[in-house]
């Protein structure tokens, strides 16, 4: 019988739930992946029953239930017409 381990590094997150490394890096500086921890200053774990409260929470049954942008965030998309281009900012 194979136990499965309660506390996960990226590397096993990432593999567990089929999501790049550097992907899970970007959701937690943007906060919006699953929760973690870091038990010292530079290590970052994740607990299996975070990685799965996540995944359920994002389970849809239709495009149409996408979530709502933050207050004061655009959905990702088109640019508006009106948006000034980067290169000149």
């Amino acid at each position: 019988m194979t136990t499965q381990k309660a506390v996960l590094t990226p590397p096993e997150a990432s593999e567990y739930c089929n999501i790049p490394v550097t992907t899970l890096a970007i959701y937690r500086s943007k906060g919006i992946g699953p929760r973690y921890f870091k038990p010292t200053n530079r290590r970052v774990l994740y607990r299996r029953a975070d990685i799965d409260a996540w995944i359920e929470a994002s389970i849809q049954q239709s495009t149409s239930e996408n979530p709502k942008p933050a207050e004061g965030k655009r959905p990702i998309g088109r640019p508006r017409k009106d948006a000034v281009p980067l290169s000149t900012v």
